[in-house]
């Protein structure tokens, strides 16, 4: 199936969105904050906050050093979607 330029521009607006709201649901259950998260990431805080509210999408070594960060499977990042529709046992 082919997207067309609109539909592709919706679709990674709305992957951006569940990306952002799964990165502030994962780092809560984890107990940790915007700036130890950033901290570990070598990082602002101001950076990471970018990645959680959707302003900017984080870079796949950010997202492979997240997974390590809050111990779960790096593909987990690329379903956003999924994890907002059930979100699936962490850890």
């Amino acid at each position: 199936m082919f997207i067309d330029e609109r539909g592709c521009q919706e679709t990674m607006e709305t992957f951006c969105q569940d990306l952002a709201k799964m990165l502030r649901t994962i780092r809560l259950n984890c107990g940790y904050t915007q700036q130890a998260v950033a901290k570990n990431l070598g990082m602002d805080r101001s950076t990471y906050s970018y990645y959680e509210i959707g302003k900017t999408l984080p870079d796949i070594i950010v997202l492979k050093k997240l997974a390590v960060i809050f111990d779960i499977p790096p593909a987990l990042f690329f379903y956003p979607e999924r994890f907002a529709q059930g979100q699936p046992q962490l850890g």
